[in-house]
């Protein structure tokens, strides 16, 4: 099991106030609230810091600096906080890039690569040259392999997995081995004769095989292995709605430390004898609340804590005083925000922090032992450092039967006008998922839009209880509709939201339950937005998936009903099949490459609208998946849906300008290039400029503030003044790309032919057509032209 699962808290008590380790400089560009282009082109965005790990000494902390055609892998020095990028990774999205990264010891480094959707492991020696630490380059292990425990204890031997043949083998290598292959044949493998056919293998620090767990048609059974002998021994047997995780084995003692639900209704940790096979006792477990996870010490084979959501907010509670009064500690540093530990150092001196809420992305930390002090070390997303989001919080709404449901309320903090719309948008799943109460882009851009927004956790959702889980179940189109219409009825009584404008929108069963909801619910939901929504729940039984698995039926007949015995019943909650009730506005998306939902069900609903006459607004994305792969679809489809919901909601319309967006982005300089460099002469604010006449060529110079990956072209043309007008006459063009993420663009219109006289320039950047600048050989002046 990988270093970064096994998290250690180990902070004093007295922590400064953090403070910047100067990560890299707040973005200069402003994301503009009122313009949705701006807002949607800076959320849907991703993730620029990340992947930060801690050297098992703790000298150095590596992160990817990421953009969308590139991944920087960098090095912070803890000693001289300095910062170094050692080596750059070619990124397409869904393609290629940085699956994962690993130290395997203080000069070795692992990363599983994407290379066209096909895994490889490489590995990165580090050498020190002039007091700077440098690599030459990744060197390949192995293809189609993947890190299960880097083992930084042990010097250059890892442990890797492989599926061969349905099973996944697991291997001990030595990275410095020469014959890596033979290494990884299967009679090499550590999961060999009599151990069980398994999907988790956990091991400990020396890389000896621990635990292993799988699922077996309906049934989940759980293995334990003694270092002395040689079998395996079976310790737990059940069915696959039964929670049996193994956190930790305990071999001095008999016995292995799970989260489980069996015994109980809410997931808690427990001692487990292995030899009875039987429950020892409860450690802990949390009312009306489900474990999420624990803390581990992995070098001392130690449970330090357990993890939940609360609130829809992470809470960690240690068994140990010292450690829950510095958890507390921490978390008042940064007014209450969810600190995490993300890596630390073998000796805990050197820890690095991810801070979140639901109203930031979040924050990387250094917290240094000996000198006790936090230090920023970057903003995840720092183009959205200083914008206001909206906060969100808790709604309870309570059932006759006493069953209480959780759902999140997010009010614009700039609504349309007065009270604010709203818009219920419901998870998807709908089974074992749940939202949560932190950073959302999706929400977070619906909610700068003006819209409120409302997060039912309808039962069914993950969190809550074995009992609530399981009263979801057979119930699309149902008991999780009605629990939608209770909570989003609770909040239109407390008169937050304009109760005359509410629409129902989601993504997946949250589309689905969009579409149901708007058919039987017309009187609530005044329209209805569906992306990547099932239409037709027979359909489902259809899929390859599904059809030629018997154990995937099986879980889907759990979910949904029995189509042997219910397809009536299915029929009459399938959208497709009851067009006829259609009375509110309708917006249907759809991904064309949906590995989940199908485009059959969107292309069902979309035929029998048009054999009703029913009136719709569809949208369709033929690259785009099960969700949202790339940015500009992203962006497109929610200044589409604002578009959609205004209209339908009877609210005034609004302009989103790309324009404004875009030039918040960029700056745009016309100048020439000679051989002491560019020199400006102008910007896309200006109207005169002036160009030397010899030596010189016409040259572009474009910066973007956002350090996000653009291109940019420039065409010239020759100005004839003729007795009729003018006449311009091409003289030639130039594209440029730009990847890095710390370089700006420069594009050189280089003619060695260019005469004296007047010449237009024209140029788009990122994709928008900025103003043409005219000039000659001795002026240059920009037009006033959109």
């Amino acid at each position: 099991m990988s270093k970064r699962y096994w998290l250690l808290l180990v902070l004093c008590l007295s922590l400064g106030r953090p403070t910047s380790v100067a990560a890299q400089p707040l973005s200069d560009a402003q994301v503009d609230m009122e313009n949705g282009y701006s807002l949607a082109r800076a959320l849907f965005r991703g993730n620029q810091y990340q992947a930060y790990r801690v050297s098992p000494n703790g000298r150095y902390v590596s992160y990817l600096d990421s953009n969308p055609r590139k991944a920087e892998l960098r090095f912070i020095d803890t000693q001289a906080l300095t910062d170094s990028l050692v080596l750059t990774f070619d990124v397409i999205a869904g393609q290629s890039g940085v699956a994962d990264y690993e130290w395997a010891d203080d000069n070795t480094l692992v990363f599983e690569l994407l290379e066209k959707r096909k895994r490889r492991l490489t590995k990165l020696e580090l050498k020190m040259e002039n007091g700077r630490i440098k690599a030459d380059g990744t060197e390949l292990v192995y293809r189609g392999a993947h890190l299960i425990n880097a083992l930084p204890e042990l010097k250059d031997t890892v442990i890797l997995g492989r599926w061969y043949e349905g099973k996944h083998h697991v291997f001990k290598v030595n990275l410095n081995d020469k014959d890596i292959k033979s290494s990884m044949r299967a009679t090499k493998r550590l999961n060999k004769n009599n151990a069980p056919i398994a999907g988790f293998w956990g091991t400990d620090n020396r890389g000896r095989l621990t635990m292993a767990a799988a699922s077996v048609e309906d049934k989940r059974k759980v293995w334990v292995k003694y270092r002395k002998r040689r079998g395996w021994n079976l310790v737990w047997e059940g069915s696959n709605n039964t929670q049996f995780i193994p956190v930790l084995w305990d071999e001095s003692k008999d016995v292995l430390w799970v989260i489980s639900n069996q015994i109980d209704n809410y997931a808690s940790l427990y001692r487990f004898d292995v030899k009875r096979k039987s429950f020892l006792e409860k450690v802990i477990g949390i009312e009306g609340k489900d474990l999420s996870g624990v803390r581990l010490n992995p070098q001392q084979n130690r449970v330090l804590g357990v993890t939940y959501l609360e609130g829809g907010l992470l809470q960690t509670h240690y068994f140990d005083d010292q450690d829950d009064s510095s958890h507390e500690s921490v978390s008042a540093l940064f007014d209450g925000a969810t600190a995490t530990v993300v890596d630390y150092s073998q000796d805990s001196q050197v820890t690095v922090y991810f801070i979140h809420g639901n109203q930031q992305p979040g924050q990387f930390y250094l917290h240094l032992a000996a000198s006790n002090e936090f230090m920023l070390l970057a903003d995840q997303r720092p183009w959205l450092s200083q914008v206001p989001f909206s906060k969100t919080e808790v709604v309870v709404t309570e059932f006759a039967d006493g069953t209480e449901m959780e759902s999140y309320l997010t009010i614009p903090t700039h609504p349309i006008k007065g009270i604010p719309p709203l818009l219920v948008v419901p998870h998807g799943g709908p089974i074992a998922v749940r939202d949560t109460r932190y950073f959302d882009e999706h929400v977070q851009m619906l909610a700068g839009l003006g819209y409120a927004v409302l997060q039912p956790n309808y039962r069914g959702s993950s969190g809550f209880g074995k009992a609530f889980l399981e009263k979801g179940k057979g119930q699309w189109g149902r008991l999780i509709e009605e629990d939608i219409e209770a909570v989003t009825r609770q909040v239109l009584d407390s008169g937050r939201v304009d109760g005359s404008k509410v629409c129902i929108y989601g993504i997946s069963y949250g589309g689905y339950s969009a579409l149901i909801n708007g058919l039987h619910r017309p009187e609530l939901y005044h329209c209805v937005a569906s992306y990547a929504g099932v239409t037709d729940i027979p359909l489902l039984f259809t899929e390859f998936g599904v059809s030629q698995n018997a154990h995937h039926k099986q879980l889907l007949t759990q979910i949904v009903g029995n189509p042997d015995t219910q397809l009536a019943q299915m029929m009459e909650y399938s959208p497709v099949y009851q067009i006829d009730q259609l009375r509110v506005p309708l917006l249907l998306a759809q991904g064309g490459k949906d590995p989940t939902v199908d485009q059959e069900h969107y292309l069902r609903m979309k035929q029998m609208l048009d054999l009703h006459k029913k009136p719709y607004t569809p949208i369709f994305y033929k690259n785009e998946i099960h969700g949202f792969r790339y940015r500009g679809n992203a962006v497109d489809f929610y200044l589409k849906l604002d578009k959609f919901l205004r209209k339908s909601m009877k609210l005034e319309a609004k302009q989103h300008s790309i324009r404004k967006a875009i030039k918040s982005e960029f700056q745009v300089e016309f100048g020439y290039l000679d051989g002491e460099g560019f020199t400006a002469v102008a910007s896309d604010t200006d109207e005169v400029a002036w160009v030397s006449e010899n030596g010189r060529s016409p040259a572009l110079n474009v910066k973007n503030f956002w350090n996000d990956t653009f291109s940019f072209d420039a065409k010239l043309y020759r100005v004839d003044s003729l007795d009729d007008g003018e006449k311009l006459h091409f003289v030639t063009s130039k594209m440029a790309r730009v990847y890095n993420t710390s370089e700006q663009g420069l594009l050189v219109l280089d003619d060695n032919e260019l005469q004296a006289g007047k010449y237009q320039m024209e140029y788009s950047v990122a994709g928008m057509h900025y103003p043409p600048i005219r000039f000659s050989l001795g002026s240059a002046q920009l037009t006033d032209a959109d």
